[in-house]
């Protein structure tokens, strides 16, 4: 593989006092990493990093900083470790901390990862043409090949793959009691004047075998006549079930594109029925833009009441992007008191930024939702991006002791004027952000920072749980 060189940067902003949110926002802890910047070169992650951006951070139980990321051919994965003052953990990869595991069963496309209670790293995505994760120790290089049917993945087919539109993969995973995983994909399958689609939900042991008991052989597959499902998002286990939100495109009884989402028993992947209307939640966004919206789901995590929020990529009337809030109550039903009306609510950084990418959401204990974006003035970002963060508190409304007015952004330009750097996922811990975010820059490929405090935050509720007792099934 080419060795160019890229950088991955962490950069550490401390807790302030009730100044102004955005001067206590953009300042710099020189402590972290020596100068509040960590630098590592490796390997070259290249421009497909920003077609399926993946920058996924986890802390191991030492305390060391776990990144993973995509490389640039779409095989396999790239992992970059520090220690947690910032610096590069020289024990790990080829002394530069940087090492890219590789999976001899084939090509591999990681979409999303989350820790493991064990410590164990488990990756989701399409592998060999199907649906797969597959398990990567923290500690190693290689994939664990023990688990699963392949190499350390376990790979699985929903559809028989017959023409060039058929597609399937896992989007995102949860974690289940004693190191047991839960995946949740799509697949669509292209047939002649008509393509059907679904999901994809499967149950697996800690060995990657499927779980007993788990819907047929481990595996549930669900579809509703005349809905196009899209990539779904899964919120962590509560009250023995996981919520599932998708976008989606219903075609009868008339064309609209809109939010869905089902909540499913864990013991055996059956959908409850009492969720939303016959079991399938469902709100539309009308009014986007001037018209109705196309519906990305890029985050959702479920709340200690049994509400549901979910952070959206939405596109409305005349292809402009926007981005998107929701909240279902615990019965599934749109939370009324939530957002602009009827449990929505979605917005803009700038109107002279066209282009606004959601990355990803963490949620706090206050039910504050925080959306990492990017935005960029040209539909090929030729001018650059910037990183941009929103807090939106429970009611859907910007909070306004966050940033600017409840928003907050930055150019970094780490590769010089121009660069693309992509806001792709954040963790909270302990009051300070964790955000990970990729680049494309001549002399940086991939890049991390550790952002701003927020004033007077604390947080006990992480997106797949850095801590221990968060990784449990019940918060």
């Amino acid at each position: 593989m080419p060795c160019h060189p890229f950088r991955i940067a962490f950069a550490l902003l401390a807790s302030a006092g009730p100044l102004s949110a955005w001067g206590a926002d953009t300042l710099m802890d020189a402590g972290w990493a020596g100068s509040g910047t960590a630098v590592a070169t490796g390997y070259q992650t290249g421009n497909s990093a920003l077609d399926s951006s993946l920058a996924d951070l986890h802390r191991t139980s030492g305390g060391k900083i776990v990144m993973i990321s995509r490389q640039s051919d779409h095989d396999g994965v790239l992992m970059w470790r520090l220690h947690p003052d910032g610096t590069t953990d020289a024990s790990f990869g080829g002394g530069d901390g940087v090492t890219e595991p590789e999976w001899d069963g084939g090509s591999f496309y990681p979409t999303s990862s989350l820790r493991r209670a064990d410590g164990q790293i488990a990756l989701a995505g399409r592998a060999n043409g199907g649906s797969g994760v597959c398990l990567l120790p923290v500690a190693g290089t290689n994939f664990n090949g023990s688990f699963g049917d392949n190499d350390g993945c376990a790979t699985h087919s929903f559809v028989v793959l017959q023409e060039v539109g058929d597609r399937e993969s896992y989007s995102d995973l949860v974690n289940l009691p004693g190191n047991a995983l839960m995946a949740v994909g799509f697949w669509s399958d292209d047939q002649i004047l008509i393509t059907t689609s679904g999901l994809g939900i499967s149950g697996m042991d800690a060995n990657g075998d499927p779980l007993i008991g788990f819907g047929v052989n481990g595996h549930v597959s669900l579809q509703w006549e005349g809905l196009h499902a899209l990539t779904p998002r899964a919120t962590r286990v509560r009250g023995g079930q996981v919520v599932i939100v998708f976008g989606g495109l219903r075609y009868t009884p008339s064309a609209s594109q809109d939010l869905y989402a089902i909540r499913v028993n864990m013991a055996d992947g059956s959908v409850d029925a009492n969720y939303g209307v016959d079991g399938l939640a469902r709100i539309h966004f009308d009014g986007v833009g001037g018209g109705d919206a196309e519906v990305s789901v890029r985050d959702a995590e479920v709340l200690t009441d049994g509400s549901v929020v979910a952070a959206l990529q939405l596109r409305g009337a005349g292809n402009l992007e926007w981005v998107g809030a929701a909240k279902l109550d615990p019965d599934g039903n749109a939370d009324s008191d939530f957002g602009n009306v009827g449990g929505r609510a979605w917005f803009r950084f700038d109107e002279l930024f066209q282009y606004e990418r959601v990355g990803g959401m963490t949620v706090d204990n206050q039910g504050r939702m925080l959306i990492t974006v990017t935005i960029s003035d040209t539909k090929y970002w030729d001018n650059g991006t910037e990183l941009a963060m929103a807090r939106l508190g429970p009611d859907g409304k910007f909070d306004k002791t966050f940033g600017d007015f409840g928003r907050w952004r930055m150019e970094l330009d780490r590769a010089g004027v121009g660069s693309k750097d992509l806001a792709a996922s954040t963790l909270y811990e302990n009051g300070r952000l964790l955000l990970g975010a990729l680049s494309d820059g001549e002399i940086g490929d991939l890049v991390a920072e550790l952002e701003p405090t927020i004033i007077g935050f604390k947080s006990s509720l992480f997106r797949d749980g850095l801590e221990d007792p968060l990784l449990q099934p019940e918060p």
